[in-house]
């Protein structure tokens, strides 16, 4: 159980240092180069992804047995799959709801990054859960 929380937490923190990437690049694309929201966020999204997948693999599973190589296309179907939520759960909490994208943003983080997490440890770092 400790290392379940050991890795949760780390990658929650590298994925914290990854969203304030990617929620910078937002604001950038967005406000500054006049993209729209969704291809804003989307190119930020994969930026963003990429780093937080060095920095995982190299602190939190070093361990792996997957070579950076091998992983990190794992790593990226994942994060098309995330990207998919992501993009889909900003849709509905900005057009459906009304959110203020700025505001949606965390939010959609927060319940893609644990998934993130869930299945990334399993698929991508070939990790358990309990060592």
């Amino acid at each position: 159980m400790r290392a379940l929380l050991y890795r949760f937490a780390g990658f929650s923190g590298l994925g914290i240092v990854a969203f304030m990437l990617d929620f910078a690049l937002l604001a950038l694309f967005k406000e500054v180069i006049g993209m729209h929201y969704l291809r804003a966020a989307g190119i930020a999204f994969i930026i963003a992804t990429s780093f937080h997948y060095l920095l995982a693999r190299r602190t939190v599973f070093r361990k792996s047995s997957r070579s950076y190589l091998a992983g990190y296309p794992y790593f990226i179907a994942v994060a098309i799959v995330n990207l998919g939520i992501t993009l889909g759960l900003m849709k509905l909490a900005v057009e459906s709801i009304g959110f203020y994208y700025l505001l949606a943003r965390p939010l959609v983080s927060s319940i893609v990054g644990t998934l993130n997490f869930i299945i990334n440890t399993k698929l991508t770092f070939k990790s358990s859960f309990l060592n």
